[in-house]
């Protein structure tokens, strides 16, 4: 029974190391995915927030963030597939773009709390 249970750890620990998914010849570099993927986060809060402003400006966001980066959809959508299909690389992307996200947010958190604070003092806060 040992023996088959060391045979089947064996097998599973060698499958895992295999790819399942083959990597592309384009594929975009981890730190620019991060980049391309927070700005996508970035152009959905907007559109989430007014959509009308931001139409305005970006006709169509992902062909803006394509174009931004000098990438087609098809080399996002193939590198992505080929992230995904590495949980430890893909959890470390989305990782980073949270903690750009977070830190983001902090920061306008923190210039609010000034700006409120300042207000209620009846002082003027530069930006």
């Amino acid at each position: 029974m040992r023996k088959l249970l060391f045979f089947c750890c064996i097998l599973w620990a060698a499958s895992c190391a295999e790819e399942v998914i083959e990597k592309p010849d384009n594929l975009i570099p981890q730190e620019k995915m991060i980049n391309i993927i927070y700005d996508m986060a970035m152009l959905n809060a907007a559109k989430e927030i007014n959509s009308q402003i931001l139409s305005e400006y970006v006709k169509q966001p992902s062909d803006f963030i394509f174009n931004k980066y000098g990438i087609d959809s098809i080399q996002y959508t193939k590198s992505d597939l080929y992230y995904a299909s590495i949980p430890a690389e893909y959890d470390k992307i989305y990782n980073a773009v949270k903690m750009r996200l977070d830190k983001e947010k902090n920061e306008i958190d923190e210039k609010r709390r000034q700006m409120a604070d300042s207000a209620r003092q009846g002082t003027v806060i530069k930006r």
